[in-house]
């Protein structure tokens, strides 16, 4: 189960997508990629790098 506004305990059926496994992993890598994409483009990668630690520099495997 996918809950389409990202809150895991919103269980209203309007909130909730039955997809796959692999589907739900495809959709929430595509979103962490293009989150990775903004951080980058709009300089924000050493703030990014402050909050998460050296995992933000291995993040997907993404180096600034």
């Amino acid at each position: 189960i996918h809950h389409k506004n990202g809150d895991k305990i919103d269980n209203r059926i309007e909130n909730l997508e039955l997809i796959t496994h692999f589907q739900h992993l495809k959709y929430h890598l595509h979103l962490e990629k293009e989150a990775i994409k903004f951080i980058k483009k709009k300089g924000f990668w050493k703030e990014f790098l402050n909050d998460f630690g050296n995992n933000g520099s291995s993040f997907l495997n993404l180096n600034p």
